[in-house]
């Protein structure tokens, strides 16, 4: 994608959009539905699985006892969800860093997530926006008129 000036963020904004929709990405937009980093698999007993295939002579006599129930060994391990997820969200910073000028790189730097980075940038074009509607209205507001012309000195 090409570098878009920033004067022109609705753009940039329905771009992004419309890759992350025919992506199926969206997740990648809302940090609470990232999935779970780690998961906990339970590793097998050995001694646990030999016993099984073993059966043992008992007399019509004695109770059967069923063996104890013991907690398998548990390993942790990065979520292949994870992972996927992981790729796809490097993916789409890649890209969003690509497309962008050295200022924004410059304030996303710190971002570890895309749905960060899309925040970051999304808040500073909402500022910048709001700021720049007020001194409009400031400006149209201390417009002076000169006989039946109005003089309006915008900076654009």
């Amino acid at each position: 994608m090409a570098l878009i000036p920033s004067s022109q963020p609705k753009i940039k904004n329905r771009l992004v959009l419309l890759t992350i929709r025919t992506l199926k990405f969206q997740d990648h937009l809302d940090p609470s539905k990232t999935p779970t980093q780690f998961e906990e698999i339970d590793v097998p007993d050995e001694k646990d699985s030999s016993n099984d295939n073993k059966n043992p002579k008992s007399s019509e006599a004695e109770a059967v006892v069923p063996p104890k129930k013991s907690k398998s060994p548990t390993i942790i391990q990065e979520s292949e969800k994870y992972t996927e997820w992981a790729q796809h969200d490097s993916a789409l910073m890649t890209w969003l860093d690509a497309s962008m000028t050295i200022t924004f790189k410059n304030k996303v730097v710190n971002c570890t997530t895309f749905a960060e980075s899309w925040e970051t940038i999304t808040h500073i074009f909402t500022v910048s926006s709001k700021t720049r509607i007020q001194s409009l209205k400031t400006q149209l507001r201390t417009t002076k008129k000169i006989g039946t012309i109005k003089v309006v000195k915008l900076a654009f």
